[in-house]
């Protein structure tokens, strides 16, 4: 007897170059849906920064009657901003999954935007940019990935021209519109118990042979240069932040999941070594956590380490020896298994709630590029099919000094940045 409560993925690709991914799960009572595009504040021109934020909120205003009329049924509609992409987000019961797909895809049809429209979502957003406005580690911690994957645009503070987007015309914005927010740039994720026909007939019945748009040419990044350098920076803050960040391209250089055990191996959890020392160190006062991150076609492996001013030179010279152990130490056979157990626990309660598996599936189709959907079991087998081995030639690979950036932020006494330089220089040679 087949398991009822089994999720079905389904890809497909428009004519005009858009993809949607259906994930079915017959017995879900409710749905959840995210339209993206490949459009955020990183592809701005620095003349007019923000504009994307502002568009964002323009497809919401234009359509407002129609939000309110779905947000009293019960849909709960949001759009977000990032580096990278553009995201309107839907969720709700089944039943009212025709009426948001139909919402969702409306932001790609021709907008009468009006100069009202652009005056209100301007004032809008000065009180948003005004209560969640970058701090200085932020800027600094972005400067810094914005050198290492070698793109100026990154280190560029993301602060909105509200006077020169105060001056855009409606029709300025039009063309804004049209060469971003078109088929050819998005793509959709759907979680729901529908027929993937059902999606189907959506979106042609809403693109249609008029949506056969410019497709947009794939570029292959350029491989990053060697880099090994030490950043301080003396900002105003409460604690001291230490990074060592090692960072790679292109995206499958390595198996993700072996990164995502690295970390997970230096943040403390992987082994009895690394639950000892993280006892340590939570006696001394701080916590490493490790973390991955994809950002403009690079991956990120980074490691922080948040302390007292006088503490920088002890927390790197730990995170240096644990990251060094790693490199050189093989993990045993049950080390491995207790690791790789641990790691398939993250991806097995995501097909339990569609608004976690369509941010899941969102994330991973933003840079996947196959005719296959990157689903949970993926990672899966993945993760099943490495051993050992294959783990300490990753560590071994991943942690070249050349591929290396050690960071800290915050105050610091002189004789501890003195004392940081010394221990750099050794590490180096």
């Amino acid at each position: 007897m087949s398991n009822p409560y089994v999720t079905t993925y389904t890809q497909f690709t428009h004519p005009s170059g858009f993809r949607w991914i259906h994930a079915r799960q017959p017995w879900a009572k409710t749905f959840a849906a995210e339209l993206s595009f490949r459009a955020g504040w990183l592809e701005e021109p620095a003349a007019d920064a923000g504009i994307t934020h502002l568009m964002e909120h323009l497809l919401f205003r234009v359509n407002e009657r129609r939000e309110r009329e779905l947000s009293r049924g019960g849909l709960n509609l949001n759009g977000a901003t990032d580096v990278e992409r553009t995201s309107f987000s839907a969720g709700g019961r089944s039943s009212d999954l025709p009426q948001a797909i139909e919402f969702l895809l409306s932001m790609m049809a021709r907008q009468e935007i009006l100069t009202e429209h652009i005056e209100q979502e301007l004032n809008v957003l000065r009180h948003e940019m005004a209560l969640h406005g970058e701090t200085p580690y932020d800027i600094q911690r972005r400067r810094i990935i914005g050198g290492i994957v070698g793109d100026r645009r990154y280190k560029r503070p993301p602060k909105m021209k509200f006077r020169r987007l105060a001056r855009k015309s409606p029709e300025d914005l039009a063309r804004f519109h049209g060469r971003w927010f078109g088929p050819s740039n998005g793509s959709l994720v759907v979680v729901s118990n529908s027929a993937p026909e059902i999606i189907t007939e959506l979106i042609d019945s809403a693109l249609g042979a008029a949506a056969l748009a410019r497709t947009l040419e794939d570029s292959t990044p350029s491989p990053i240069p060697p880099i090994s350098q030490l950043v301080m920076k003396p900002l105003e803050m409460p604690a001291t932040t230490v990074m060592v960040l090692y960072y790679y391209r292109p995206l499958n250089l390595f198996p993700l999941t072996a990164i995502a055990m690295l970390a997970d191996a230096l943040a403390g959890g992987s082994h009895s070594y690394f639950f000892e020392r993280l006892r340590q160190r939570e006696q001394m006062g701080y916590a490493v956590n490790g973390g991955f991150w994809r950002l403009c076609d690079a991956s990120i492996l980074a490691f922080e380490a948040v302390v007292g001013r006088r503490h920088a030179f002890s927390a790197l010279r730990e995170m240096n020896d644990i990251i060094e152990d790693v490199r050189e130490r093989s993990l045993s056979a049950e080390e491995f298994d207790f690791a790789r157990r641990r790691l398939i626990g993250r991806f097995d309660g995501l097909e339990d709630h569609p608004a976690t598996l369509v941010q899941f599936l969102a994330g991973e189709s933003f840079y996947a590029s196959g005719d296959e959907p990157v689903t949970p079991e993926c990672y899966r087998r993945e993760i099943n099919g490495l051993t050992s081995e294959t783990f300490s030639e990753i560590s071994t690979e991943i942690f070249k000094p050349e591929r290396r950036v050690t960071a800290i932020l915050g105050p610091l006494d002189p004789f501890v940045r003195w004392r940081v330089r010394r221990l750099e220089k050794a590490r180096v040679r």
